[in-house]
């Protein structure tokens, strides 16, 4: 366990600041943006027919990030997609553009997002996620579902060295934990 986490009780947060080696490598910070998760649970074709008429969004049935207008799209699985928008009312918005051939489930005040770059983040993820990361076989706009130390966790690659997480909000202390752990070689700057 890295030295700066012994002394901090499980359930706590991580404190915002630098953690591990000095000069950190790798940021991670939270995003405030609504979420919600989209499911069709009637008919594929019609949400993604509805969703790209309403957003302009080529919606991908399959686990890669789909964006345009202000709103993003994560593949989940099939039939499903964790939407995430800036802007208000997603949950209105999505249930007006989709229904009734999707159903609209609000997650905002369940997930936290955050996001996390820096060059030593593809080392700092290996530790964490047992799927391939590397760019020719986990592209930008690619997206999974998995566990992370024991969390769930739904990821995407941005551009260049960003990477964005989903994750319950009522596991974001263990996440925090196992990312600061797997970061302190390289030194972690949580902008909470």
């Amino acid at each position: 366990m890295a030295e700066f986490l012994a002394s901090l009780p499980l359930g706590k947060i991580l404190p915002t600041g630098l953690h591990g080696v000095a000069g950190a490598e790798v940021t991670l910070r939270s995003i405030a943006t609504q979420a919600c998760v989209l499911v069709a649970g009637r008919d594929r074709a019609a949400v993604i027919a509805k969703a790209h008429s309403a957003f302009a969004v080529a919606l991908c049935d399959a686990p890669r990030l789909s964006a345009g207008g202000g709103i993003e799209f994560i593949g989940l699985g099939p039939g499903r997609w964790l939407v995430l928008s800036a802007q208000g009312d997603l949950a209105a918005r999505l249930e007006a553009a989709c229904a009734p051939d999707g159903s609209i489930f609000d997650q905002s005040g369940g997930l936290v997002l955050l996001e996390a770059e820096g060059k030593d983040i593809g080392a700092v993820l290996a530790k964490l996620v047992a799927i391939d990361l590397h760019p020719s076989v986990f592209a930008v706009g690619a997206a999974a579902t998995m566990t992370a130390a024991h969390v769930n966790l739904t990821l995407w690659r941005c551009e260049g060295a960003l990477w964005r997480f989903a994750i319950g909000r009522s596991y974001l202390a263990a996440f925090l934990r196992a990312f600061s752990c797997a970061s302190a070689e390289f030194g972690l700057d949580w902008a909470g």
